[in-house]
């Protein structure tokens, strides 16, 4: 760690983390489209929504109107118009009603889309769909957030994402009216009035304002039904044609209009979108008729070239034609989408004009691009999984990727994730079912570091059924490995072990030894974390012998890593050091940053708790917080600095425990863990006891024991039930103490903690002590003193029980 980037503080020179380095604020999340270049007056309708004055009656709009009438364009300009009174975010989402090719996004695909733009990690999201609804509603309530929810199917889809308080609003676009709800504020938005349209249409076409009035100005936006979509389509038209009248392009939609089946209610609307695809270049109508093949709710240049097997230059001219005639919005550099009518157009014509041979054939070049760029950036990504990462060869020729760094990957997929994830939902849905399953595998190796488990569980489970229907053995071992590992993540310990050892069953039929491996490996990581150290060791042992006959450094580090927690769990020094150690070592030779930034961390643990190096502690809690922070990894950030809080707190550093402890607090309520709240809470409050804070120690327990119940953290609840317990002794109050370490008793005992046991019947002696029952405090530090000569390493335990019975005696 740098000099310049500490200060001294307490007798062991602790470097204070918190006046040194604090990082940045949490990123406000701002992912509103870009601004209409071309709106014209709707002020009436942006006035009522942005008005300051009507938040009290009503916080939330919806906005309704029929396709291509605006909607999305006037709650754009409104939410950027008022985005300087959200200070805490403005929030855009597609909800995707009539999106076509697509499903509406399910209310838990919504949230958990919601929750990833406001910054909260797939650690800290709850794992069932009302955990999530819960936490999303209550950011928006503590927060001052515009939220806009676009292409809404009815206010009965979307209820249970809306606030019930607070100071967030929320906009929506449908197109069919809401229903009256009380809280809603419903705006028809009909199409423009006469003088409007032609306002727009002159502007959009460049015309001298005085042609505003011109009779064939009114008649031609006539023809386009007053639609703001069909008349900056016929606008662009105008533009491009500097010869033409605007008699000429009435002309010439009357004419198309005639000879049009529209596929759409309002035909004239259908001409002005003809008339603009005429308009273009071959090599332009090419693209757009492509663009109804893509899968994705949003597209890039390199995407759309892949489809259309052009160059990325070409393309870009292209793109930049289509976004010229109002044929493809811009939704931020480099990202397009188009409007689910002109979508419509798009596959109408589409399927006229291509073969089903031609379209195969464009879908496949497509899926091929997004494999590989999936594969560049996976093998930037050192895990588990890697070694199937080589079975898909080299990659093409054309398609290698601009990614060159652990860092990059990381960045790159974690903002192409749900296009990814939409593109293999589309691959199943359409019988391109193996680029699915490696889509699937890809994704998964990935979404270790950086996606959400229940999604991971959804295209998994996908995964699996298809290759049960296709007797694919190797794909469905893939999927019940990442279904359990899913799984493991959201807590589903028994679900977890089930898959994994399906997952065992199929690699033994076709002999993958390293799955084999690696299921064991993280079967034992499971019996650590359920508090089984001795099932947890004989697991990894299975493991690491696997991987003797089997090299696989990723494996092995694994092993070491897990084994190192147990051991640290048993206060075993020497062997939690070896396993760190050797694991740092491999994970830093395979450049796997997230997991050279873990054994770090332990590292200094056991420095810090078991051998109490503090200055060595700080050391390696340093390194793995420049880790985090280049990485991004806030929750990793927030786990070190309550680690460095805790260093602080064991060398008296008060002031620097507090300092570091409720930095951590901060950044961990942004990333919502609230299993890491609640621990920092605790410890926090240890703290503020320690240097008679007592009230302030009280409050932080209340905090801690509301969050573990909401989200049922049992080993986190019973060290705060414990804390309260020490907290009620150092007032002078042991029978309130005693109450206190009942369900503290009952909820070690659930966990099979026997430390925590331990730490409950000593605290329970002392209580009986303050009573001056002396004999039964003397019992109950026997029984503890007895269940501490049964765990390893529990020296100081044993230790500090026998100065108790010595001193009654």
């Amino acid at each position: 760690m740098a000099a310049d980037n500490s200060i001294a503080a307490g007798h062991v020179g602790v470097i204070n983390f918190y006046e040194a380095q604090r990082p940045e604020k949490r990123p406000v999340p701002q992912n509103l489209p870009k601004q209409p270049s071309n709106f014209t007056d709707r002020r009436e309708v942006v006035d009522t929504i942005c008005s300051m004055e009507s938040a009290e009656d009503s916080r939330i709009f919806a906005v309704s109107g029929m396709a291509g009438v605006g909607k999305s364009a006037v709650v754009t300009h409104a939410a950027h118009r008022m985005a300087a009174d959200f200070p805490d975010g403005q929030v855009f989402l597609d909800m995707r009603a009539y999106t076509p090719d697509r499903f509406p996004l399910r209310v838990d695909e919504a949230v958990g889309a919601l929750l990833e733009i406001v910054h909260v990690a797939p650690q800290g999201m709850p794992s069932t769909i009302e955990g999530r609804l819960s936490l999303w509603r209550s950011i928006i309530a503590d927060r001052r957030m515009l939220v806009v929810l676009d292409n809404v199917q009815g206010i009965d889809k979307v209820s249970e994402l809306l606030p019930g308080r607070g100071k967030s609003r929320v906009l929506m676009t449908c197109r069919r009216r809401m229903d009256i709800v009380h809280g809603v504020t419903p705006i028809d938005l009909e199409v423009l009035p006469s003088r409007d349209a032609a306002v727009l249409f002159v502007s959009s076409a460049g015309l001298d304002e005085q042609a505003i009035d011109d009779t064939g100005v009114q008649r031609l936006v006539a023809l386009c039904g007053n639609l703001p979509l069909a008349i900056n389509l016929a606008a662009a038209t105008l533009r491009k044609h500097r010869s033409w009248s605007v008699d000429d392009l009435i002309d010439r939609l009357t004419q198309l209009d005639e000879g049009i089946v529209a596929a759409l209610d309002n035909r004239a609307v259908e001409a002005a979108f003809e008339l603009s695809f005429r308009d273009l270049g071959e090599r332009a109508r090419s693209v757009f008729l492509q663009l109804a093949l893509h899968p994705c709710s949003e597209f890039t240049v390199n995407s759309v070239a892949a489809l259309c097997g052009f160059g990325k230059i070409e393309t870009q001219e292209l793109m930049e034609t289509l976004f010229d005639h109002f044929l493809i919005e811009e939704v931020r550099r480099d990202r397009y989408r188009i409007h689910d009518l002109l979508k419509q157009f798009s596959r109408r014509i589409m399927q006229e004009t291509l073969d089903v041979q031609e379209r195969e054939v464009a879908t496949r070049r497509l899926y091929e691009f997004v494999k590989w760029q999936c594969l560049a950036a996976a093998r930037l990504v050192p895990g588990p999984s890697g070694y199937l990462l080589a079975e898909y060869g080299e990659i093409p020729a054309g398609n290698h990727s601009v990614l060159d760094s652990y860092i990059s990957a990381i960045d790159w997929f974690r903002d192409e994730l749900s296009g990814i994830i939409e593109s293999v939902q589309h691959a199943e849905s359409i019988d391109l079912t193996p680029y699915s399953w490696e889509l699937s595998a890809i994704c998964s190796h990935m979404m270790r570091i950086c996606g959400d488990p229940r999604v991971l569980a959804e295209i998994s489970e996908s995964a699996f059924r298809s290759a049960e229907r296709y007797g694919n053995l190797p794909v469905q071992c893939e999927a019940l490995f990442n279904i359990g590992l899913a799984q493991m993540n959201q807590s589903r310990h028994r679900e977890a072990e089930g898959a994994l050892r399906g997952s065992a069953e199929l690699a033994e039929i076709f002999g993958d030894q390293i799955r084999i491996g690696l299921t064991y490996a993280y079967l034992g990581a499971i019996s650590q974390m359920q508090g089984q150290y001795e099932e947890a060791l004989e697991r990894l042992a299975k493991a690491s012998e696997t991987f003797v006959e089997h090299p696989y450094p990723p494996g092995e580090a694994m092993v070491l890593g897990v084994s190192g927690v147990v051991y640290l769990q048993w206060r075993d020094a020497d062997r939690a050091l070896e396993s760190f150690s050797r694991a740092r070592e491999i994970f830093h030779d395979l450049g796997d940053l997230h997991e050279e930034s873990n054994a770090l961390t332990h590292l200094g643990v056991v420095y810090e708790r078991l051998l109490q190096d503090y200055d060595q502690a700080l050391v390696y809690l340093g390194e793995a917080l420049d880790l985090n922070r280049k990485l991004g990894d806030r929750y990793g950030e927030g786990w070190t600095l309550s680690d460095i809080g805790l260093i602080c707190r064991a060398a008296e550093d008060f002031d620097g425990a507090a300092a570091n402890l409720r930095l951590s607090l901060e950044i961990l309520n942004d990333v919502n863990d609230q299993q890491g709240v609640a621990r920092v809470l605790v410890d926090l409050a240890s703290v503020e006891r320690s240097v008679g804070r007592l009230d302030v120690a009280r409050e932080l327990l209340a905090r801690a024991l509301d969050s573990c119940e909401r989200d049922s953290r049992r080993r986190e609840q019973a060290s705060a039930l414990v804390e309260l317990a020490i907290l009620d002794l150092r007032v002078g109050k042991p029978s309130d103490s005693l109450a206190w370490l009942v369900p503290a008793q009952e909820l070690h005992a659930s966990l099979g903690d026997r430390f925590g046991q331990v730490r409950v019947l000593t605290t329970r002696g002392d209580a009986l002590a303050a009573l001056n029952d002396l004999t039964a405090a003397g019992e109950v530090w026997a029984e503890a003193l007895g269940l501490a000569r049964t765990l390893p390493h529990a020296s100081a335990q044993i230790e500090e029980l026998l100065q108790r019975v010595s001193a009654r005696d």
